[in-house]
């Protein structure tokens, strides 16, 4: 059995698909799996991945009726048998050391989850910024719910005995289901994470996750799933990131809906009015990023090149900050 599954969801990602797989045969880890979901793409992608079949260790490729990245997930973790999942999306890419530092971090630890922070990319595979990212080990789930902090989908590595007891993708919220796994999972487990930034996350005009309707729709529906299933949550924090969520969402909905992002905007202020005002005319720090210059190739920076913020770090944002003391007091749950 290996030790690593790695997933991968294809749906039109005719573009991109080759640099993907070609970044996960660079892996200087091989006790892997791989499978792709064709997800009833448009474009298939059996002519696009048969090349690397030779070159990634017990690769397969699956073909269903379109369901949405969360029902592709599923089924390629229902095809495989890993001690570890690894999503990835099929328009991001792993650095090479990747697996290895994702599995070395679990195993050291125990933890039942492991993030990588990223780095932007743009379509050509360049780094047009880094988004400085927190350090988050131990019990984090109140961390995740201020702030999600993994970012992207293909930025973790999990416990798969983990997900098969607390559930993997939900197929009824695709755009977040990777938000909702996490938090299920570090209801329950702790996390990891690996110091560097070991992921390219591309953005792609008109991806799912751009969608800002669909995901104010999806992300409320995390928050009352996770709401309802766990009532010794914090209910502050909950508050406050749902706020968060819906005011970033407003802003996005802005210039092309100002009537929804009204209505997102008063969600937020019903939900927790003091820290949208905070946010809003506050003195919080900013979002510490780096820009890259133009034609930076991902694979040309150095993963430990950028640091990381640490625990208690004045950059942090002042919920953040709360739910790392939340987190101290956290034991988990059975």
């Amino acid at each position: 059995m290996p030790r690593v599954s790695v997933v991968i969801p294809y749906h039109r990602s005719q573009a991109t698909i080759a640099a993907t797989l070609e970044s996960v045969a660079r892996q200087t880890f091989h006790d892997f799996e791989v499978v792709v979901v064709d997800d009833g793409s448009p474009e298939p992608a059996a002519p696009l991945v048969e090349p690397f079949r030779d070159r990634l260790p017990g690769f397969r490729l699956v073909e269903q009726p379109n369901g949405k990245v969360a029902a592709a997930r599923n089924a390629g973790i229902a095809a495989t048998s890993g001690r570890y999942v690894a999503p990835l999306d099929a328009d991001d890419l792993w650095h090479p050391t990747y697996l290895e530092m994702m599995v070395a971090r679990l195993e050291e630890t125990g933890a039942v989850n492991a993030y990588s922070p990223c780095r932007l990319v743009d379509t050509a595979g360049n780094a047009t910024a880094t988004l400085i990212q927190p350090r988050v080990d131990g019990w984090a789930i109140h961390r995740l719910m201020a702030r999600n902090f993994v970012y992207t989908g293909s930025s973790f590595v999990y416990l798969r005995e983990a997900g098969d007891r607390f559930g993997h993708f939900d197929p009824a919220i695709p755009a977040t289901c990777d938000y909702l796994i996490q938090a299920r999972l570090l209801v329950h487990g702790t996390m990891a994470t690996v110091p560097r930034y070991l992921v390219g996350y591309r953005q792609v005009p008109g991806s799912y996750s751009r969608n800002a309707r669909r995901m104010a729709t999806e992300t409320r529906r995390v928050y009352e799933l996770l709401g309802d299933a766990f009532p010794s949550l914090d209910r502050r924090t909950l508050r406050r990131g749902l706020a968060g969520y819906m005011g970033v969402y407003a802003r996005s909905m802005w210039p092309h809906d100002r009537r929804y992002a009204l209505h997102l905007l008063s969600e937020a202020l019903l939900a927790d009015p003091v820290s949208v005002a905070v946010r809003m005319f506050g003195r919080q720090p900013a979002r510490p990023t780096i820009v890259h210059s133009p034609d930076t190739p991902f694979w040309s920076l150095d993963p430990a090149s950028t640091p990381l913020l640490e625990p208690g770090d004045p950059l942090l944002r002042r919920d953040f900050l709360d739910a790392e003391r939340l987190d101290a007091q956290f034991a988990g749950l059975p």
